[in-house]
């Protein structure tokens, strides 16, 4: 069982972008979303 995946990214705008709509479609809601930093889960 995997309790946390981490994957990296060279443009975070680009990649929320994408992974925004693709969880939405899974039913998994976005809960951390930090752009100053970057990061988001």
């Amino acid at each position: 069982m995997f309790s946390h995946i981490f994957i990296g990214v060279s443009d975070f705008d680009r990649a929320l972008a994408f992974y925004e709509p693709l969880m939405a479609t899974l039913g998994i809601k976005l809960r951390f979303c930090d752009r100053s930093r970057p990061w988001a889960g």
